[in-house]
C-alpha cells in the first residue's frame, strides 16, 4: 500500500516514469510505459474499488435451478494487464499468485500480503524500467 500513500520504495522514479512514459489516455507507446500503466491500473482498482472492475461474477445454479453461489474470475480486459506485468517483469509465478488473491476479493477475503505483493511488482517494474533506460 506504499505507492497508494505516495511512499513507495521508488516513489520518485515511479512519478517521473509515469509522467514520461504513460499518456493521459490510451495505451503507452513503449513496453516500459505499458507495463507501468498495467500494474498501476491493477493497483488502483484494488485500492480504489476493491477490485470490482477487475472481477467478473457469474451466478451458479444446481441442476434444479437453485442458486448456489457466485463464481469470480478476472475479466479478459484486466487479464491482459496481468499478462503485460508478467511478461515485462518475468515474474510469472507471483503474478499468477496475485491473480488468485485478487479473485478472492470477490468473496470479501483480503489476503494480508496483497499490498506487499502489489508494491513488490511495482518495485520490479520500476527496477526493470531503470535497467532498460540505463542500457
Amino acid at each position: 500500500m506504499k505507492y497508494w500513500n505516495e511512499q513507495g520504495r521508488y516513489q520518485q522514479e515511479y512519478n517521473a516514469y509515469w509522467k514520461a512514459l504513460v499518456p493521459d489516455t490510451g495505451e503507452a507507446s513503449t513496453t516500459e510505459g505499458e507495463a507501468l500503466r498495467a500494474i498501476s491500473r491493477i493497483y488502483y482498482d484494488i485500492y480504489n474499488n476493491g477490485g470490482c472492475n477487475i472481477l467478473e461474477s457469474e451466478e451458479v445454479y444446481d441442476d434444479d435451478g437453485n442458486y448456489e453461489c457466485d463464481e469470480h474470475s478476472i475479466s479478459s480486459f484486466y487479464d491482459s494487464f496481468f499478462d503485460t506485468v508478467a511478461r515485462f517483469t518475468g515474474d510469472h509465478d507471483n503474478v499468477r499468485l496475485l491473480k488468485m488473491k485478487v479473485e478472492d476479493l470477490g468473496v470479501d477475503y483480503w489476503h494480508k500480503d496483497l499490498g506487499t505483493m502489489l508494491d513488490s511488482l511495482i518495485d520490479k517494474t520500476i527496477e526493470k524500467i531503470g535497467t532498460e533506460k540505463a542500457a
